[in-house]
């Protein structure tokens, strides 16, 4: 991946001076609190804010183009529990080769108070196209599926329920690739690296996408960390309603040939009246629909490797989004384990306070039999944290 990065770096030096440039970045700022629900464990809890800065430079000159992305991000916290708090600390991104340093500073770590400055090379690739072909070689945003809220095939970076920074996916380290064989049809292919460029740690897909009858149909070979995923795809539209039904089966390799289906079906309709409303039904083989098992599970294969991070059978998503003017809207999504019959709120507030400037204001409530430990939960989002947050973002 070295050879790549290197290789996209110069040929953006050898771009002739009439290149196109552009330059653009953005500030965000994250207030947030969440609460744990554990029995016996209330005061646990963690307060912090987060300042991101990026900056994005992109040079074209046509048929070739060049993206770098570069992020810092400072953060307080205010703990009540440091154990908890480095509970909650994960990789976000496993598909990257080689990484810089995560930590610029790292004051009092998992302390009481804590200060934090971390960066992100998150865009950095060379990109070649034409009528025929494209190919994109380096750090890139990689994501796959047409489900609005679980995407069963995506199993690189897939955004979970409460994360509160989704405006663009991580990227990831890859060479990607796609050839249109019509109009409407295209073969997208590509390997997608992780540490070390070994094998073991490296994805690679191959798709092919076309269309049917009005409905867009797609085929994907997933191969993952040495695990197999073979997916499909289908979105249209009934009666004015936009319609998906995406379909993964995973045959894991490293956890006794453990095979498993995964899928996500649903409709949305926008209202002459700005009212959106959207349902959606999850059901995933990996998860049970006894809660006693859900401490196991969620050490196998599936919740560690291939991006499954839900701990039941049977999901019925509903969300509405309504605009109350050009510049506001609101929005309240549901999510019922259908299994263990509990519940997770997630409201939202949105003001586009000027053309480049935007409040948000979220949170994310669960509900359902609370535990006494998070080993094993007795409902899924009655062990969910309750969260409260305030978003700003500016661009320019």
């Amino acid at each position: 991946m070295k050879a790549i990065l290197f290789f996209s770096i110069s040929v953006f030096l050898s771009l002739p001076v009439y290149s196109q440039i552009e330059a653009q970045g953005h500030h965000r700022a994250i207030f947030a609190t969440k609460r744990s629900q554990i029995v016996g464990a209330e005061k646990e809890s963690i307060t912090y804010g987060v300042v991101n800065n990026g900056l994005t430079v992109l040079y074209s000159n046509d048929p070739h183009i060049f993206e770098a992305s570069y992020e810092l991000f400072s953060s307080l916290n205010s703990i009540r529990d440091p154990v908890y708090f480095s509970s909650l600390e994960s990789d976000v991104v496993s598909y990257r080769a080689y990484e810089l340093p995560r930590y610029l500073v790292k004051n009092n770590l998992y302390n009481s108070k804590s200060v934090r400055v971390e960066q992100n090379l998150d865009r950095l690739y060379y990109g070649f196209s034409n009528d025929l072909l494209s190919v994109t070689a380096g750090r890139q945003a990689i994501g796959f599926g047409v489900a609005r809220t679980v995407n069963p095939t995506d199993v690189i970076a897939p955004f979970n329920l409460v994360m509160i920074d989704t405006e663009q996916r991580y990227g990831n380290d890859a060479i990607r690739a796609h050839i249109s064989t019509t109009d409407l049809s295209e073969i997208d292919f590509g390997a997608i690296f992780g540490e070390n460029l070994e094998d073991k740690n490296n994805a690679y897909f191959v798709s092919a996408k076309f269309p049917v009858l009005n409905w867009d149909l797609e085929f994907l070979v997933n191969r993952f960390k040495k695990n197999l995923l073979y997916g499909a795809n289908f979105s249209g539209n009934i009666k004015g309603a936009g319609a998906w039904l995406e379909l993964a089966y995973n045959d894991l390799k490293k956890d006794n040939r453990l095979n498993y289906l995964r899928s996500s079906t649903g409709l949305e309709y926008l209202f002459p009246i700005d009212l959106t409303i959207l349902a959606e039904y999850h059901y995933s083989e990996a998860g049970s629909r006894n809660y006693q098992d859900y401490g196991s599970i969620s050490s196998s294969m599936a919740f560690l490797e291939a991006g499954v991070y839900l701990l039941a059978k049977n999901y019925l998503i509903v969300g509405l989004t309504y605009l109350i003017s050009p510049l506001v809207n609101i929005s309240m999504s549901q999510m019922t384990n259908l299994d263990d019959s509990s519940l997770l709120f997630t409201p939202g507030f949105e003001w586009n306070i000027e053309q480049d400037l935007t409040i948000d204001v979220g949170a994310s409530i669960g509900l359902g039999r609370k535990s006494s430990t998070r080993l094993a939960p007795k409902s899924e989002f009655g062990s969910y944290d309750n969260s409260i947050y305030t978003k700003l973002r500016y661009y320019f």
